[in-house]
């Protein structure tokens, strides 16, 4: 009988033993596919990217992006990683309007799968931010184009902004409030209504101007703007000290993936193009 609860108890040990040894190599497993998953997708992000019609439509001023090791400095393409040049990878462009801080507390983050579980975001904290030229904005019309999540409800959350207080010497492209996007040249806005914050949600905003029919701005795309004011048709006079993230001292807190500039406003169809270009690499749904 002794020798029977024996090798009843050793016989369970061992059961015991195999389930745990199937449990941890469908875990293995799993998180496996689940890389493998991410980086079909990030791969796939790489080649819309590449593949592109950004660089096809004329007058493209900047573009960057996350998901191509070519937009960041190869020692800054790891988590965590502190950014100090965000590369512009306009192909068409003499000289590369790269976006940069040498100040080590007010570089941004890169962060590894911030968008579609795949694509890198640049977390600006709330006290981060890039400087960029926008001179090529000054006596133009313009279409810029935004991939962000933002992390907060946070009043004056500027993507896009720069340091001046004078009428129409600074593109301000920012949450004016928590309902609120401003598309502002300095005492020259127009403000839409957007859904207010509740969770962190991928969205693409697009900017338009033009001394013709003003301003124009979509959320997420589509036929009609979300947005429009046919009076605003005064351009930028100027614009110096330029920046990502950062509205004189109002500051972004969140993830952008992606802002195109184009020093032209862009027809309907390209327009169009350019949306279906980043809803596909974001997957984000066309409104």
């Amino acid at each position: 009988m002794p020798n029977k609860k024996f090798s009843h108890k050793a016989y369970s040990l061992i059961e015991i033993s195999i389930v745990i040894t199937i449990i941890t190599v469908l875990i293995v497993g799993a998180f496996n596919g689940m890389e493998m998953v991410r980086k079909a997708k990030l791969v796939n992000a790489q080649n819309l990217t590449e593949q592109s019609i950004v660089p096809k439509i004329p007058n493209l001023m900047t573009w960057y992006e996350t998901s191509l090791a070519r937009s960041f400095l190869e020692n800054q393409r790891e988590n965590n990683a502190k950014v100090s040049v965000w590369n512009d990878i306009n192909p068409n462009s003499e000289y590369a309007n790269n976006a940069t801080q040498s100040t080590v507390a007010n570089q941004p983050t890169y962060i590894a799968n911030r968008f579609n579980d795949s694509i890198a975001g640049i977390f600006f904290d709330g006290n981060d931010f890039l400087n960029y030229n926008g001179a090529k904005l000054v006596n133009s019309g313009y279409s810029v184009f935004i991939v962000e999540r933002r992390m907060a409800g946070n009043d004056l959350a500027s993507m896009i902004g720069g340091a001046n207080y004078s009428p129409n010497s600074n593109l301000i492209l920012a949450y004016r409030s928590n309902t609120i996007i401003t598309q502002a040249h300095y005492a020259n806005d127009i403000d839409i209504a957007v859904p207010g914050y509740s969770s962190p949600i991928t969205r693409i905003h697009s900017f338009f101007y033009n001394r013709s029919y003003g301003k124009k701005y979509w959320l997420n795309g589509g036929i009609n703007p979300d947005g429009a004011s046919s009076l605003q048709t005064t351009g930028l006079l100027s614009y110096s000290n330029a920046w990502i993230g950062r509205y004189v001292s109002y500051y972004f807190y969140g993830d952008i993936a992606e802002i195109i500039f184009y020093n032209r406003s862009l027809k309907t169809e390209e327009r169009v193009e350019v949306e279906n270009y980043l809803s596909k690499k974001y997957n984000v749904v066309i409104q």
